[in-house]
Order: C-alpha cells, then structure tokens, then sequence
C-alpha cells in the first residue's frame, strides 16, 4: 500500500497519490451525506470498479459523522467469491483481516458489462432496505462509465453519483460506426473523435456525453467539474494522453420528497446495452447485413457481449440470491 508509485509518480507514496486523486470525490461524499434529511435512513456507500479499495477505505476512516452512512460496499470483478472458491485477483485480505472498520465495508465479485449483474446490483445492493445509496465510480474506462451511470439511472434509492472517467472507447467505435445510447440519449463514437484538435478535447467531449446521459430526475442537478488532481495519463494502446480531471456529479432531489416506483418495476428496464448499433453487430428487423460482421479486437468482443443475454450458468460472480446483498 506503501510503495512508490511508477514513472512520473516514483517519488509519491501510492497511499498519498490514491488520496489526492479521490479527494475531490471524499468531499462530495461528505456534503451529500451532511444534506440528507435528519430523518432519512443511514445511505449506503457503493464504489464500482473499486479496484484494492482506496476510496471506500478512505471514507471510512474520514467521515466526520458516521452515523450517516450504513456501509461501503466495494464492487469489482476482481474480487474473491469464497462461495465458489474463486481466488480472483484482487485479495480482500486488508479488507477483512485486520481488525473492524469505522464505518462497516464489504466486497462483492461482479462485472457490470453484464445485463443480469446490472440486475442484481439494482435489486440486490443500490434499491436494497430502501435507502439512499451513494454511487462513487473513479477512473472508469470506456463503456463502464456508461453503465456507472446507467446505475444510478436504474433507480430512484441512487441518490447521488461521482463518476470520473478514465478513457475512452477505443478509435476503432468511430471506424466501426459505433452508436451508444443511454435513457434517451443516443450518441455516434465519431460524436467525440472526429473534427476535435486534440486528445483532451475529444475527451471532454466524451465526458460532456456521459454527462448528458446521466438522468437526476425531477428537482435533481447533474455537472462536469474540471477538479485538477492528477498527472497526464497516457494510454500507449489508444495514442493518446490527458488529464483524468473531469468528473461528473449528480444528485436527485431532496431524498424523501419524490416517488420511488417498487424495485420489481425498476429492476424490470435496468441493464440495457449501451452499444446499440456498430459494423459488428448482426443487423436489426428489415436491416441487410452490414459489410463488416466479424469481431476484430477484445474491445469489440466486450462491446457484443453487452448485447448478449445473462447466462444462468456462468456462476463466477458474487451470488445475490439472499433477501438482500450478501
């Protein structure tokens, strides 16, 4: 947890450099848990694509009230699933072996790319108790901050979100004629890649999206802040190199004041593909077949994957089948 961090962050303890990148994201936490109504129900913490945890871990050591939040609830699919015996890659050892927690946290093995853990997230960990959950997704890559934000969508017990996107779909989305959709906006991959100066633009560009397909519903506020807390990232695959200081946040109304629909109802429209047209893809009703079907790259592959229905019997992910989270 200590050791120094690589190329331009050598000199920094790693711990420090994790801080510094999710202080922004700590703060927010903080003032939306001071804003929920004296009588609201404790919320829930939910980091996705949590990696080893710095976020969740540091928020509950930090929180000045802990009385306001129930549990941090750190979700990746590198995570262990003892129930089936799979190690993953992520050990949860400093998690759970070194003593209680201010504030309790538990990790949950899934991967949110698939229709049927978008699901059970919603039913199982976001909607769960009726309570307000607050979403933290923090350096996400491509489509996943797509679906951080088709979470928090899904349901009216999301009450906020800090999304910070890492990178963008690869260039090929453009070439293959990529278009993503989320609630009612839809947008073409050459919306952020083509005719834009330079990477950070088009990376903007890409946020400025994700921020239009985030849904605070009625009373609520969603906005791109530009917080200046990392170095340049350069991705060597994809070319190009920007800042990852753009972070989206949004917030429902004040919780307690609007409807909140069953979560059977809710449950029932969640995990929608966000990829919903490319050169890949089989062509839809009355469509001829598109001149380039076959899968050129794993980025491809995990784009199609999302259009493919949940396999009952792929079990290598956390099983939520208790009357609530696990």
């Amino acid at each position: 947890m200590t050791k120094m961090g690589d190329g331009r962050t050598k000199r920094m303890p790693k711990v420090l450099k994790e801080l510094n990148e999710v202080s922004a994201i700590i703060r927010r936490v903080e003032a939306w848990l001071a804003e929920l109504p004296p009588d609201s129900p404790p919320a829930a913490i939910v980091d996705l694509c949590s990696g080893f945890g710095f976020l969740g871990m540091f928020l509950a050591e930090v929180l000045p009230d802990i009385s306001r939040v129930s549990e941090i609830i750190l979700v990746d699919r590198g995570w262990p699933n003892p129930h089936i015996g799979s190690k993953g890659t992520i050990s949860s050892a400093h998690v759970y072996d070194h003593g209680a927690w201010r504030v309790p946290i538990q990790t949950i093995k899934t991967d949110i790319k698939e229709q049927g853990n978008i699901r059970s997230l919603v039913s199982r960990v976001l909607a769960c108790d009726d309570r307000p959950c607050i979403i933290c997704a923090v350096h996400l890559c491509g489509t996943l901050s797509l679906r951080a934000a088709q979470l928090f969508n899904a349901t009216s017990r999301a009450h906020a979100l800090a999304l910070v996107p890492c990178c963008m779909p690869p260039k090929s989305h453009a070439k293959k004629d990529v278009v993503y959709r989320l609630g009612t906006h839809a947008f073409p991959a050459a919306a952020y890649r083509d005719g834009l100066p330079d990477a950070k633009a088009r990376f903007r560009a890409w946020s400025e999206h994700l921020l239009e397909a985030t849904e605070p519903g009625p009373g609520g506020e969603a906005h791109l802040e530009e917080i200046a807390v990392s170095m340049d990232a350069r991705h060597p695959e994809k070319g190009e190199a920007y800042a990852q200081d753009l972070h989206v946040f949004a917030r429902r109304a004040q919780w307690g004041t609007l409807e909140r629909p069953p979560v059977e109802t809710e449950v029932s429209v969640a995990g929608a593909p966000v990829i919903v047209e490319a050169r890949w893809l089989p062509p839809g009703p009355g469509q001829s077949k598109p001149a380039e079907a076959a899968l050129g790259s794993e980025a491809e592959a995990d784009a199609a994957a999302e259009l493919t229905p949940p396999d009952p019997s792929v079990t290598d992910c956390e099983p939520m089948d208790q009357p609530c989270r696990v």
